[in-house]
């Protein structure tokens, strides 16, 4: 087994008190003594060392995932060992909320991974839930009680969809903004490129900035 397809973490094992460490094997990734081959002592590596994420690999276009390693949180390909892209985090945990995570009652924090932010349940590693941040806009299907929030396309692609996917597939490219349509009563508008200009999904309905 090649050095670099082994990665340090932060657990120790219980036989000889030496760190854990990843090592990739026929069946996948798993944890291994560092003492080996004094120490033979294995396990499963924790499904809690993985967290999916909406970032996407720039080498490889595969999704990014946040792993727990030896100094804490960091983002990794989920293409590994074909793809050994890794990266800081570069999240930090903004604050606090009055949020609960519905999974396990701990408080949810608002992180962020590049240009996007989330709620993440503050038990994480134990609890992986997240759930996405609203931007406070209403979603304009009518009978969705869902959200409108910044999501992420495979490449990278920044757009907007509603919580409720997959019951509802609202997407737009456009930016919202929480203006009422004055014609049919949408709950949003949307920022067309010019900047400059507001148009209504619904009713096809266009506005100057300045009269909205």
């Amino acid at each position: 087994l090649e050095e670099k397809e082994v990665r340090a973490t932060d657990e120790v094992c219980e036989k000889c008190g030496k760190p854990m460490v990843i090592k990739m094997g026929k069946k996948g990734e798993f944890m291994a003594c560092s003492g080996f081959p004094e120490c033979r002592n294995t396990k499963p590596l924790e499904e809690k060392k993985v967290q999916a994420t909406d970032e996407i690999c720039e080498k490889c276009g595969k999704p990014m995932v946040i792993r727990w390693g030896r100094k804490g949180e960091f983002m990794a390909c989920s293409g590994f060992p074909e793809c050994r892209n890794t990266k800081p985090l570069g999240g930090k945990e903004v604050r606090a909320t009055d949020e609960v995570c519905e999974k396990c009652g701990s408080p949810m924090k608002v992180k962020s991974v590049k240009n996007a932010r989330f709620l993440a349940c503050s038990n994480y590693p134990e609890c992986k839930n997240t759930i996405p941040l609203s931007i406070g806009v209403k979603c304009i299907e009518e009978g969705c009680d869902g959200e409108i929030t910044e999501k992420r396309t495979k490449k990278g692609k920044r757009f907007y969809g509603c919580t409720r996917y997959p019951d509802c597939k609202f997407a737009s490219w456009n930016r919202p903004v929480n203006y009422i349509c004055k014609n049919c009563g949408a709950p949003a508008l949307f920022e067309e490129k010019d900047g400059e200009t507001f148009s209504c999904m619904r009713c096809k309905s266009k506005f100057e900035k300045d009269a909205v």
